[in-house]
């Protein structure tokens, strides 16, 4: 059973991984003032996705290394 969680773990961890660089991806032509203006009320700025797809990156690894310990 250790062996499937720990699947599932790397896949999560490439998920994030890859979540992360097409996000960057997605924002590298932006002007650094486009990452904080909210242009319509239906969506966030480009700052608060940047902020909470890092943020869950960092949870999951620390679980991960928790487990792991």
């Amino acid at each position: 059973m250790a062996s499937l969680e720990q699947s599932s773990e790397n896949t999560i961890l490439k998920k994030f991984v890859e979540t992360r660089q097409k996000t960057l991806e997605l924002v590298k032509t932006l002007e650094k003032d486009d990452f904080v203006i909210q242009t319509a009320y239906y969506m966030s700025p480009p700052k608060w996705h940047l902020g909470h797809v890092s943020w869950l990156f960092e949870i999951e690894n620390h679980l991960i290394k928790e487990r792991e310990a």
